[in-house]
């Protein structure tokens, strides 16, 4: 009898939620001490267990009841019938079919709410547990506990079985990373990247739901003779039991050994996951196991992008060394021989790309106006032989103040982003070692490679046309990026504040190079706004690219067609 009490007590206390308070809002810790409380005075003074009644409530609440005072009146009643034995036959005087229908009336209320209506309100396998439920509890009220919580934990386990595991899946055609590339290998990925299919995956995986990711992955191949590799994203998954480790790197195991092979990378891992499943490849002796990341998706598409690029094709598609953005520099006005490698030979070459259409004696003034302030600079990256290197290879950070207009002279260098963490998910965390400071993916910021620069690229576009503006408002424009050297590089830098009395003082060369940089600007605006930060990846439509390269002369190229028009986005 205490048991069912118990069990009972949480979906009664859910009842008077609904038909008790006043304001729809109802202390159940407050509930729970009172019943507790009451429950021990009881079995102290040798009562049986009470609990709340809907019955009572209800009708109570019918009658007009506007507070819990009729709790105190109810019970001074039964009070007074207990130990005023000339009470009780009064009771007589109330005819016995008024308890009848009052029991009668509760009953059907209670079917209707909990059959009838509420067939309109649930799924119809939930009604039918019900239904099932009640008619056990009919012919026995604790075998139909048992068989409801039996039957809620099992289409639970179904339900939750059907919301985890890959939940979408695209390829390269349809899905990139956020680095900028050369047309030319834009339309390599485009005509191959099919070959590559990306998996998300979401939720809790066990033996049964890692079984089948593997088992739809494997019909995924089957189906596709021509996918070399495949990546698998754990980003929403807090974590991975014993058996589904162990049937995940079998399956990595087994596309080794496919032909033709497929490579297999697992992106997106939380700390303990990466762990279990290098300590399963590590007990294994699996020689050709998958690839690990605990980076972002974003890592492995740049990695399966990479090994589209390097497989030997039979027709060989050179590779664009201008970047993509930049004007090329073939036809440009030659240097003169004589400055050739001085900040006013390079601030000569500069010009011939940022104002190709000015005179050339206009170029040559400007090139005087600005070699007194001009500096050229070296970086180096990080390497065991340079002992830290002139500046650790950084040129400048994202979100600093931006003070130079750069021109690349050698080398090359690479543009990153920080994504931000995202805080709109919600998963379990008990997987976590809080101690150790673990976090999901998404929780952390991300840093993303988003173009490589070479020789003859102009850095600062954006920043400069907002220095113009900054100037007014006392404002100081901040880099949009991150820029280092890859590894080595050396660059001219020029002031913004010399460059505007420059253009003041050379009209014409100074127009040419505004027209220049207020279109390199836009189009740098646009790719940046087109990459949201708020995914580690781009999504690509059947119309991307919707601005393409604009060239010196306003031309625009035409974009390459896609393989897939059916791209999701």
């Amino acid at each position: 009898y205490a048991l069912l009490h118990l069990l009972s007590y949480p979906f009664y206390a859910s009842g008077m939620q609904d038909i008790d308070a006043p304001d729809g809002k109802l202390d159940l810790k407050r509930e729970i001490h009172m019943l507790g409380t009451a429950n021990m005075l009881l079995g102290c003074l040798g009562g049986v267990p009470s609990c709340h009644s809907y019955k009572v409530c209800i009708v109570m609440k019918a009658s007009g009841a506007k507070t819990r005072m009729w709790v105190v009146l109810l019970g001074c009643t039964f009070m007074f019938l207990y130990f005023d034995t000339s009470l009780r036959p009064f009771l007589g005087v109330i005819p016995k079919c008024a308890f009848g229908g009052l029991v009668f009336s509760l009953g059907v209320d209670f079917l209707s709410g909990s059959l009838l209506e509420s067939r309109a309100r649930v799924a119809p396998v939930e009604w039918r547990a019900v239904v099932f439920t009640a008619l056990m509890t009919y012919f026995n009220v604790l075998i139909g506990i048992v068989f409801g919580c039996m039957l809620t934990m099992a289409l639970f386990v179904v339900e939750y079985a059907g919301i985890t595991g890959i939940v979408n899946q695209k390829n390269i055609v349809e899905v990139r990373s956020l680095l900028k590339r050369p047309q030319r290998q834009v339309e390599v990925l485009d005509m191959y990247g099919t070959e590559v299919t990306v998996f998300w995956c979401s939720g809790y995986i066990f033996f049964g739901t890692a079984t089948g990711i593997v088992e739809e992955v494997e019909a995924h191949l089957d189906a596709n003779d021509k996918i070399r590799d495949v990546v698998i994203d754990f980003e929403a998954v807090p974590a991975v039991d014993a058996s589904g480790v162990h049937a995940l790197t079998e399956f990595a195991s087994r596309c080794a050994t496919r032909k033709p092979r497929v490579e297999v990378c697992f992106c997106g891992l939380v700390r303990r996951l990466h762990g279990a499943l290098a300590s399963m490849i590590a007990a294994k002796d699996i020689q050709q196991g998958p690839k690990l990341m605990s980076s972002r998706l974003e890592g492995a598409l740049e990695w399966a992008e990479e090994r589209i690029l390097e497989r030997p094709r039979k027709q060989v598609l050179a590779v664009a060394t201008s970047p993509r953005g930049h004007v090329s520099r073939e036809g440009s006005k030659a240097s003169l021989s004589s400055e050739a490698g001085t900040v006013s030979g390079y601030l000569l070459d500069m010009l011939n790309e940022v104002a190709a259409s000015a005179p050339e004696a206009a170029l040559e003034g400007l090139v005087a106006a600005l070699a007194p302030s001009a500096r050229l600079q070296q970086y180096f990256a990080n390497s065991p032989s340079m002992k830290g290197g002139a500046n650790k290879g950084m040129i400048y950070l994202e979100d600093t103040p931006a003070f130079d207009l750069i021109y690349l002279t050698t080398g090359a260098v690479k543009l990153t982003r920080m994504l931000d963490a995202e805080t709109t998910h919600k998963l379990p965390r008990h997987h976590l070692n809080i101690e150790k400071g673990d976090l999901f993916v998404f929780e952390e910021r991300t840093e993303v490679r988003v173009e490589l620069l070479e020789r003859g690229a102009v850095l600062g576009a954006v920043e400069f046309g907002a220095a113009n503006f900054g100037v007014q408002q006392g404002l100081q424009p901040r880099h949009l990026t991150s820029a280092l050297a890859a590894p080595r590089c050396e660059a001219l830098l020029v002031p913004f504040k010399a460059l505007h009395e420059a253009f003041a003082q050379h009209p014409v060369a100074g127009y040419a190079a505004m027209a220049w940089l207020s279109s390199q600007a836009s189009a740098q605006v646009l790719e940046l706004t087109r990459s949201s930060s708020m995914r580690s990846y781009r999504l690509r439509v059947a119309d991307e690219p919707l601005f393409s390269q604009v060239s010196a002369s306003g031309e625009e190229e035409s974009a390459p067609p896609l393989v897939d028009t059916n791209a999701g986005g």
